[in-house]
């Protein structure tokens, strides 16, 4: 009777659903049992370090007997030891490596001591279109994958970038209001929220060797006074939780007015950060690495990484908190309409201001434009597939000449699929922004894409070509480019 209506609102662009979205297991526990399981692993010396930690013993209680058992892909022992803590070494292990990188990808040792919506069907068909398009791995941003995701891209060599659940937001200092408690209320209340559910998050996928790196946020728009002291925090957080990989978010902001990536002095120790033994392990012989990424299944090429160092707080050199930058950045399609002949020198003049400052290495972790499927217009206009088509092509411009200078860790599209979103003016039945449908069909620039990263995947790992790759035009034609290995 007041005239008062509660409305549910939100600014980020993804559907927000509610209730359970994957499955849940109820299960019973003795008063006994393992409630954690800690695996960290060497290349160097093929060691592995476990760590078992048990639950509903009473204080002083340590009388367990532990046998811990490790088995090769063929099931057969490799190696065993036991106790709640100690060390496996493996001689001549077969080191796990992402798709396209190596002969035998996604090699699994099984240690026995024994969430989106799943639906296996489709977790194949999306894996099966991630390797088609020559992909060899996925952002998870707005929603968290299944474990079962995550089990598959364990089998199959899929690196995961691993992303909390956060996105769009401000909040990390509200501006000054009359209610002060009320903002430091909210403020403290995102920061304690933020940190659970990373912790959730690292407690969950630590042990998977698909995990390459953690990411703190999705479009965080870091242009608030004090972001630094919330990232800050964050960071310590994580590193607090997994020293062992490195950590990304998604900047939606420039350079100037980013405060996440605030500049402190440092001092150089000259120890390596454990990390940078992970990016290393990416890279073959002399060659440079190559990962494929996908955001909520968009492909991401890993190219020359800047090899890392742990660092103290001095005056003498500087650094900011996140390992990677993630940079989000719709030139094209938020900015610049349809102005293709800008886009190379603007993304290019982007992540160099970044990079001017902060000196790390980079992923570009979000382009493109939304594409109505089976909308053909010449010449190219907005929402039409040769429109998507011309601007991707001119980001790839952009991408190698930053990957030639070195600093660009990687290239994501924004999404491989299509997917929900609320009603919307801005948006034609959804977010069209995916090389595929919502039915996982290629519109024509899925095409181009595989085109690029199966090119660079020859060109970084020598990577075979799958024969399909380019449809036969004429014999000199066809002849030429396969002999140029695209």
């Amino acid at each position: 009777g007041s005239g008062w209506k509660l409305i549910h609102s939100y600014i980020f662009n993804f559907y927000h659903y509610v209730g359970l979205d994957r499955s849940v297991r109820l299960y019973t526990t003795p008063q006994v049992y393992i409630s954690d399981v800690s695996v960290l692993t060497s290349i160097q010396n093929t060691t592995g370090k476990y760590l078992v930690s048990v639950a509903g013993l009473e204080e002083g209680e340590n009388d367990l007997t532990l046998s811990v058992s490790l088995y090769d892909k063929e099931g057969e022992l490799a190696v065993s030891s036991s106790g709640q803590e100690g060390l496996l070494e493996v001689p001549d292990a077969n080191l796990w490596w992402p798709y396209l990188m190596d002969p035998n990808p996604g090699y699994l040792y099984t240690l026995e001591f024994r969430g989106r919506g799943y639906d296996e069907s489709v977790l194949v068909k999306d894996y099966n279109v991630i390797k088609w398009i020559g992909g060899n791995g996925y952002r998870t941003s707005n929603y968290p994958p299944s474990e079962e995701f995550l089990d598959y891209a364990d089998q199959l060599g899929i690196v995961v970038i691993d992303e909390c659940p956060i996105a769009n937001a401000r909040m990390w200092k509200l501006p000054p209001q009359r209610n002060m408690f009320f903002s430091r209320f909210l403020t403290n209340g995102l920061l304690r929220n933020h940190k659970t559910s990373l912790s959730e998050l690292i407690k969950r996928d630590k042990n998977h060797p698909s995990v390459i790196m953690w990411s703190l946020a999705s479009g965080a728009t870091t242009d608030l006074n004090n972001t630094a002291s919330y990232f800050e925090q964050l960071v310590g957080h994580v590193k607090s939780l997994d020293s062992s990989r490195p950590i990304t978010a998604a900047i939606s902001v420039d350079v100037k007015s980013d405060k996440a990536n605030e500049v402190v002095h440092l001092r150089i120790a000259r120890e390596h950060k454990p990390w940078t033994t992970l990016i290393n392990f990416w890279t073959k012989a002399d060659r440079a690495p190559f990962v494929a990424s996908v955001n909520g299944a968009a492909p991401l090429v890993s190219v020359n990484v800047a090899e890392g160092f742990l660092f103290h707080r001095d005056e003498l050199t500087a650094a900011q908190f996140l390992d990677i930058i993630g940079i989000n950045l719709y030139t094209g399609w938020d900015s610049n309409l349809a102005m293709f002949d800008i886009i190379r020198d603007e993304v290019v003049s982007y992540v160099q201001a970044f990079h001017d400052v902060h000196n790390k290495p980079f992923l570009f972790m979000e382009y493109g434009a939304d594409t109505y499927t089976g909308l053909h217009v010449m010449p190219d206009v907005v929402w039409s597939e040769e429109y998507q088509v011309s601007l991707m092509a001119e980001h790839f411009k952009a991408f190698d000449i930053l990957r030639e200078d070195g600093y660009l860790t990687g290239e994501l599209l924004c999404y491989l699929i299509d997917f929900q979103e609320k009603q919307d003016y801005n948006y034609v039945d959804n977010i069209k922004m995916g090389v595929l449908t919502r039915q996982r069909q290629p519109k024509e620039a899925a095409y181009l894409l595989r085109q690029r990263y199966y090119s660079l995947a020859q060109e970084l790992n020598n990577a075979s070509l799958p024969d399909d790759i380019l449809p036969y035009i004429s014999s000199s034609f066809s002849a030429s480019f396969m002999k140029l290995e695209l």
